[in-house]
């Protein structure tokens, strides 16, 4: 049962939306008086961005605690309005929801009990702000709830378990929000092969390396026939299953460099410090930074001594899009590896600039090796472009021990500047700057919603930065908890 009511008299309405439909519901206004509740002491995982978020109540799909609160303060650009999306409500139902309760406040909507599993809708508000409510009494069961947000610019908003075998036609495209990659959900399979269509859709996307999580974005694919065996693979932080036959594949359609751009060869590798090991029978085996490379026999490059202030170096011979890099440990004989690191990148080789977080306050730490064999995957969104790259170790296992390979594309040339009338052009979807080229002929969605690029294939060129304020959001978390502002260009 799920159950709407209302804080104040009268009475007001809300609608629903979903992927083929509009459904309008009655909102029935009774008093409420908001229980005393230590403010943020009830916030679970909250991803808070200028376009899209994602939160939930505390210990979610855990048992919510007895006694919390939490607000959020949610406020998008004047005459857009707000798109929730609930993936997940099971909150112990009482009485006009006046023990547990989710209330929108701000237009006053709400509050919420009971149980909701509502795939492909989304709640549409007639309203550019709103604050959000969560507060529980002595209770007995129940998950919370999961709850997303965007503008109306994206009216495919999707939750974050929403999965494949949700979707009946081949085609999909879908707007993902911020934050789904902490969220409870399986995904099986890899980019190569494609995706089990059990796999929910806004991690697989993470996974693959088209959309960033802590922005969100755009997904276009298909299903495809299924395949026999799906194998397991750890990229951009997370990791796949090993998954059996099924119906249908996930095929993600080419989103970024990333998926068309191949393995760079790399011969040109220079280091901090090299590692000279001295064997049981006295002979001396060599780490050196040759050794880094994914074609290179034997060991891997190894560090001496093992410190933050160690780094691998390599040469691309020239600039290039670099728009991914892979990693793994020594080898099965010995148990080195780097469990997390930094990157910094030069054109020169004098001047080193380290790559940030979307933010671009914070230094990006990527997510290492959890073995000394497997190989791990990270995508740079937006694509680095250098000749040089550092990778400098943070953490590791025993002794830093790397081997590394990079994906990237060529610096297309291009002739003088020209107005993109003539042969390109530039426009904006939904909030985020897309570019595309006369070569290309298609839109390619940039993650970052401050930049625009002209895509080639496999050549791929990042003109430039460009600043733009298209239906911004600011959000907060309210009671001292963390929260995002405006975003600002990398």
């Amino acid at each position: 049962m799920f159950r709407i009511f209302g804080s104040q008299g009268g009475a007001a309405s809300c609608r629903w939306r979903d992927h083929r439909h509009a459904q309008h519901c009655s909102v029935i206004r009774l008093p409420l008086t908001l229980p005393h509740c230590i403010p943020g002491d009830g916030c679970g995982h909250t991803v808070l961005t200028p376009h899209s978020g994602t939160l939930t109540s505390k210990n979610y799909p855990g048992t919510y605690p007895n006694h919390t609160a939490c607000e959020w303060r949610i406020q998008a650009a004047d005459g857009s309005s707000l798109l929730m999306a609930f993936g997940d409500m099971d909150i112990e139902s009482s009485q006009h929801c006046t023990s547990s309760f989710l209330l929108l406040s701000s237009p006053s909507d709400g509050p919420y009990c009971g149980n909701l599993n509502p795939v492909h809708k989304a709640l549409v508000l007639n309203s550019s702000s709103v604050t959000i409510h969560f507060n529980s009494t002595t209770h007995r069961s129940g998950r919370g709830f999961l709850l997303s947000y965007t503008t109306s610019h994206h009216p495919d908003l999707i939750s974050c378990l929403d999965k494949g075998t949700h979707y009946n036609q081949e085609q999909i495209s879908v707007f993902c929000p911020a934050g789904c990659k902490g969220v409870a959900g399986d995904i099986w399979g890899n980019m190569k092969q494609g995706y089990r269509d059990t796999s929910v859709l806004c991690k697989a996307g993470i996974h693959a390396g088209m959309i960033l999580d802590e922005l969100g974005g755009q997904l276009t694919l298909s299903q495809e026939k299924g395949i026999t065996l799906y194998e397991s693979a750890f990229a951009n932080g997370l990791y796949s299953k090993r998954g059996s036959l099924s119906e249908k594949r996930l095929i993600f359609h080419k989103g970024t460099a990333f998926s068309i751009c191949p393995r760079i060869s790399l011969t040109l590798f220079n280091a901090s410090s090299s590692w000279e090991e001295l064997n049981t029978m006295g002979q001396y085996k060599l780490w050196t930074a040759e050794q880094a490379a994914f074609n290179a026999h034997g060991n891997s490059w190894a560090a001496d001594p093992s410190s933050e202030n160690q780094w691998l170096e390599i040469d691309l011979g020239g600039r290039k899009n670099i728009t991914g890099i892979i990693t793994k440990g020594s080898s099965d004989k010995y148990n080195y590896y780097v469990k997390s690191y930094r990157v910094s990148s030069s054109k020169d080789g004098k001047n080193w600039k380290v790559y940030r977080s979307n933010s671009g306050h914070d230094d990006k730490i990527f997510e290492g090796n959890i073995d000394s064999f497997q190989e791990v995957s990270h995508t740079f969104i937006p694509p680095i472009l250098a000749r040089y790259l550092r990778i400098m170790p943070q953490s590791w296992n025993h002794r830093i021990a790397l081997k590394v390979a990079l994906q990237g594309c060529q610096v297309a040339r291009l002739r003088a500047p020209r107005p993109y009338g003539e042969r390109g052009w530039i426009g904006s979807r939904g909030g985020f700057w897309e570019g595309a080229s006369a070569p290309s002929g298609g839109w390619s969605q940039v993650a970052a919603p401050s930049a625009w690029a002209v895509l080639i294939p496999c050549k791929l060129s990042w003109v430039g930065w460009g600043h733009a304020s298209v239906g911004r959001l600011n959000a907060e978390r309210v009671g001292g908890l963390e929260g995002t502002g405006n975003q600002t260009p990398r």
